[in-house]
């Protein structure tokens, strides 16, 4: 991906870092470790893809206490905190804020597209997920427990995000998500960029490369016998279109 430049939407975006690669310049992340590390950077906090994202992060680094699991989030410290909290917490992943979004930049994930967002394949994989795992989006109504920015800097900070399109105190719908595997030499073990909003990555190639056991996978898939109900503020995204009229007859 070639570096863009971002001044409206936010800071200019490095190439995406490449396998064999050495991981990008990150302090805050405080790379390499002692042991191998999964990064995943999350899209908007309520995202409903995200949520599950990070619940099977969270449970993974649960079960392989051996890779160092890390999440970024793009939304500010007291939003994920209440994020993480709300969706099951963080078990043993680590989670970096980071509304800035100059880490995403960094690892040279930029914006999605509307196709990428609103096409038809990711609206029903929306509609599924709440359909059968109730996971419906949270960002969309905004956060129901959002702290105000306690420090003239940080309401300073707020009014320039304010002014990015897309923007909320969640972060930036349009942000593009991703995750990386990184040795403890430093080096880019793994990229996985999504094409799609409604991604869910496959964590396993990811043990696969570092000789860890497979997640174990369930048997059959499993549909709720009472399917959630459709948040009344989302209904209209998923209503079915009224048919037309048939052409008139000549």
């Amino acid at each position: 991906m070639a570096a863009q430049n971002a001044t409206a939407t936010g800071p200019t975006i490095a190439p995406l870092p490449v396998v064999d690669g050495t991981a990008p310049d990150s302090p805050e992340l405080n790379l390499p470790r002692p042991k191998p590390v999964l990064i995943v950077f999350l899209r908007q906090c309520g995202d409903p893809f995200a949520e599950k994202t990070f619940r099977q992060l969270a449970a993974l680094s649960e079960d392989r206490p051996e890779l160092q699991c890390i999440a970024v989030s793009q939304a500010v410290r007291e939003v994920t905190d209440l994020w993480v909290s709300d969706i099951g917490g963080a078990w043993e992943t680590e989670v970096v804020a980071d509304p800035e979004r100059t880490l995403y930049a960094r690892w040279g994930l930029g914006l999605n597209t509307s196709w990428q967002m609103f096409n038809p394949r990711a609206l029903y994989s929306t509609y599924a997920l709440g359909r059968d795992e109730g996971i419906w989006s949270r960002a969309w109504g905004g956060h129901r427990k959002v702290p105000k920015p306690s420090t003239p800097a940080d309401t300073d900070a707020a009014a320039a995000r304010a002014k990015i399109p897309g923007q909320s105190v969640n972060g930036n719908k349009w942000q593009m998500g991703g995750a990386f595997a990184v040795d403890v030499a430093g080096g880019v073990r793994w990229v996985h960029v999504p094409t799609n909003s409604d991604d869910i990555i496959d964590f396993d190639p990811v043990l696969e490369l570092f000789g860890m056991a497979p997640l174990p996978k369930p048997t059959k898939r499993r549909h709720s016998p009472s399917p959630s109900p459709i948040p009344d503020g989302q209904r209209t995204l998923y209503q079915t279109p009224t048919p037309r009229d048939p052409p008139s007859q000549r």
